[in-house]
């Protein structure tokens, strides 16, 4: 048995079947296309994964998606590096942090920012 279906083996699809079908709004609406194309078994298990836990990352998601079918050939021949790749899907930190300023109609406002490394 291969290492990739090792990995995924005993595993249920983590996608939602709303997502899986297309059916719904926002990102979760496209969640299938983060499969297409992708034939490697662990790559699939490893987007459906990412896919899940960030629906609304639309960019992130392409991202990820374009350097999986890039990784594919690779990781057919050097399959040990499957959990690298999963490992880099994952951010070492996130900071959220307030942006306070004054319209110029002089209201507060208040925006949230985001650095993720």
């Amino acid at each position: 048995m291969a290492w990739s279906q090792k990995l995924c083996r005993g595993m249920k699809p983590r996608m939602s079947q709303k997502a899986a079908n297309g059916s719904g709004d926002g990102a979760g609406a496209d969640a299938s296309k983060w499969l297409e194309g992708i034939s490697h078994e662990g790559l699939r298990c490893v987007l459906e994964r990412v896919a899940e836990r960030d629906p609304d990352q639309t960019e992130f998601l392409e991202a990820v998606h374009e350097v999986a079918a890039s990784l594919q050939k690779v990781l057919e021949k050097r399959p040990e590096l499957l959990d690298a790749f999963a490992l880099m899907c994952e951010p070492e930190r996130q900071i959220v942090f307030r942006v306070p300023w004054l319209d110029d109609e002089g209201n507060l406002r208040c925006n949230r920012g985001f650095r993720v490394q």
